[in-house]
């Protein structure tokens, strides 16, 4: 009987005296929300903007998977989306860009304009042989906004032997008679 004790001891001694240990416990971070960074301002037809993605979790980190989301447009007419969140304005319009991860979805809406006209905004009636003026030209747009667009638009005399025009829009007087000056962009024209 004796001995049989001595063993049990032992074991017991063996298995850190048969007291129980804590377990091993590690906090489980979960994903709480996303959120989905646009364009601050309307985007110009023809533009492309880089939308990105963030996953927020529960212990406050942030980690983009921009390409990681499944992106979709409202209105592909107005805007086009790839599978990595670059965004191609196409028409003047407003629609909304989702993105959907893990059954959680975010979405920003953003405007496309369309520049609806050009127009010469100063032109000299008259000028003397050998001078030279800077001329500047303006775009509207669908929203009624005005850009400049001086070094944007094609610049043309129709009589260069009268007057030429450089591509920066410098007007320089040749020779005596008249000449039409003109500009286009995009097929939109003034003169």
């Amino acid at each position: 009987n004796y001995l049989i004790i001595s063993l049990c001891s032992l074991l017991l001694v063996a298995c850190g005296g048969g007291g129980s240990s804590s377990p091993n416990t590690s906090a489980v971070i979960s994903l709480e929300d996303l959120s989905v960074d646009g364009p601050s301002t309307k985007l110009k037809s023809g533009a492309t903007f880089q939308i990105s993605a963030a996953a927020l979790y529960s212990d406050s980190s942030s980690v983009d998977i921009s390409s990681e989301v499944d992106w979709e447009s409202d209105n592909e007419a107005v805007l086009s989306i790839s599978d990595n969140g670059l965004v191609s304005a196409l028409s003047a319009g407003i629609t909304q860009i989702n993105a959907t991860y893990l059954e959680q979805t975010a979405s920003t809406i953003i405007e496309v304009i369309d520049l609806d006209a050009i127009e010469i905004t100063s032109i000299p009636t008259t000028l003397a042989i050998g001078s030279t003026t800077q001329l500047a030209a303006s775009g509207t747009y669908s929203d009624a906004s005005i850009a400049e667009f001086t070094s944007l638009v094609a610049w043309s005399s129709s009589d260069t032997s009268v007057a030429t025009i450089s591509d920066e829009g410098i007007l320089s007087i040749i020779g005596a008679g008249n000449s039409t000056i003109s500009i286009e962009h995009n097929a939109l024209y003034d003169q």
